[in-house]
């Protein structure tokens, strides 16, 4: 049933003619009256869909119904509109030279050879242009065959097999690039990126993708080649190279002869990553304000740009910025589209909210127009799917809950937390990449254990702070999900809490 949820929504959504599937004069077909269920949110499963359709079980009467309301669905999808404003120039002249060659196939497989050839010699100049190798070489085999020996024609029967052959040779490179791309990309997804294993991958593939060689200007092979390099130089952290091959991407997508905006936007966030990395924050808040105006608003992509904004500012340490940007992404109603993203911007506002009641950020009366005092409990509600993560990304809850509880100076439930954050350590932070959150938890968990007192959590934080601010905070996979605050300068912000409050007699 989800393949036809998602189909009848792709029909539905991009407006296509549907007219076949509505109900007209005489008996109405269970795949229409199918169709209509789905469309109205009336069916999501295969009982709901038996009992809709015929009242009773019919796997039968279902399966058939099912069948037909599919192949009438892929029939719809033939007919997208193709001038889709949503769509970049790429996107349509990839979407028009597919469905032309499959149209050309099929015309071809019924005897109608005169029309099918016309248009793949049309559709070839398309594929050809937006670099579609895979593409060129199926149509090319299909000409180079056609002119050898069924529309004699010399001439034509070498253009194809030039074009044939030398498709072939880029496709190899292409092919021999995108498995070290899935190989890495593998890897990451199995929590792997800081492994040994992973960083010897990276680099091997790295100097296989230098030593091709040869003249090509493929697209996918350079996608693959500037993407490689890039994370290269981010595990490096060599910030001054990844900014390097981003221009160089940009420049070299730039010059195509069709729209590589989505695709220079990757390394454009390279750029602003690298220049906050090397302290040029001034440089990175104006390659953010360029790139957000040509982001579809209420997109992903949109929401994890806005997000650069908010890094930023924290590690800028422009605390006073953060409300507005918190303020205008948590009450935009499109957010809650995107639960993940969702949950990632309530915990960043919990964290700007233990800022301003540290004193660090001064609300204008502008801003306190929309500010609203912080409730711990509402908060824990709203990240149910951080809260429940058992492989460290949820410590950025933890350890906002410990924050809250010592500004507001409920030491007892801070005291409380100090079990469940041991525990926490010992089970889930003993890999490397979780070194900086062990440190800082230990950090907190003394905190207690020096009655709150700062000289005293000074001396037995000492070694800690030290291992913390020599093993570098890096923009990476659990990091960023993890330091809301980099620890360093949350420990600092913690301590200036404890003074002051020992200064009113308050620890």
């Amino acid at each position: 049933m989800d393949e036809l949820l998602h189909l009848a929504g792709f029909v539905d959504r991009n407006k296509l003619d549907d007219s076949v599937l509505k109900n007209k004069s005489g008996r109405d077909s269970s795949y229409k009256k199918l169709y209509r269920g789905i469309i109205s949110g009336k069916v999501k499963s295969d009982k709901q869909a038996e009992n809709y359709l015929f009242n009773s079980k019919n796997y039968n009467g279902l399966w058939r119904a099912k069948s037909q309301l599919r192949e009438k669905l892929l029939e719809l999808v033939m007919s997208v509109n193709l001038n889709n404003t949503n769509f970049s120039s790429l996107k349509k002249h990839h979407l028009l030279a597919w469905k032309h060659f499959t149209v050309a196939e099929f015309l071809s497989k019924n005897g109608f050879r005169q029309v099918s050839i016309p248009l793949l010699v049309e559709t070839i100049k398309i594929a050809h242009k937006i670099d579609n190798t895979e593409l060129v070489i199926l149509i090319s085999s299909k000409l180079y065959r056609h002119y050898a020996f069924i529309e004699l024609s010399n001439s034509k029967y070498k253009k194809y097999e030039k074009i044939l052959f030398e498709s072939l040779e880029i496709f190899k490179y292409e092919m021999e690039a995108n498995k070290y791309y899935v190989e890495l990309s593998h890897l990451d997804a199995q929590g792997l990126s800081n492994n040994k294993l992973f960083l010897e991958k990276l680099n091997d593939c790295c100097d296989a993708l230098n030593k091709v060689k040869k003249e090509i200007k493929s697209f996918k092979f350079y996608y693959v080649k500037f993407s490689i390099h890039s994370t290269k130089y981010f595990y490096e952290k060599n910030y001054h190279k990844l900014l390097k091959n981003a221009n160089n991407a940009i420049y070299f997508f730039s010059k195509k002869p069709y729209s590589t905006y989505l695709v220079e936007i990757s390394f454009m966030t390279d750029k602003i990553y690298g220049n906050i990395m090397l302290k040029q924050h001034h440089n990175a808040e104006a390659l953010i304000n360029s790139l957000i105006p040509n982001i579809a608003k209420y997109t992903f992509a949109y929401y994890k740009a806005q997000y650069f904004h908010f890094f930023n500012y924290i590690t800028w340490e422009k605390y006073d910025k953060l409300f507005p940007v918190i303020n205008k992404i948590i009450h935009d109603s499109k957010l809650k589209l995107f639960n993940l993203q969702y949950e990632n911007w309530k915990i960043r506002e919990a964290y700007v909210h233990f800022l301003i009641e540290a004193g660090k950020i001064k609300l204008t009366e502008k801003d306190m127009e929309h500010y609203k005092s912080f409730k711990l409990a509402k908060f824990l509600n709203d990240v149910p799917m951080f809260s429940k993560d058992k492989r460290g990304k949820n410590i950025s809850i933890l350890v906002v809950q410990m924050l809250f509880f010592i500004v507001r100076g409920k030491y007892d439930e801070a005291i409380d937390r100090i079990d469940s954050l041991k525990q926490y350590t010992y089970r889930y932070l003993r890999n490397d990449d979780t070194f900086r959150s062990n440190c800082f938890i230990k950090m907190l968990i003394n905190i207690p254990q020096a009655n709150f007192h700062p000289v005293g959590i000074n001396l037995r934080s000492k070694d800690l702070e030290k291992k913390l601010r020599n093993h570098e905070f890096i923009f990476h996979g659990i990091n960023k999900e993890v330091e809301v605050i980099p620890f360093h300068d949350l420990w600092s912000i913690i301590i200036d809490v404890l003074d002051h409050k020992k200064s009113l007699g308050q620890a």
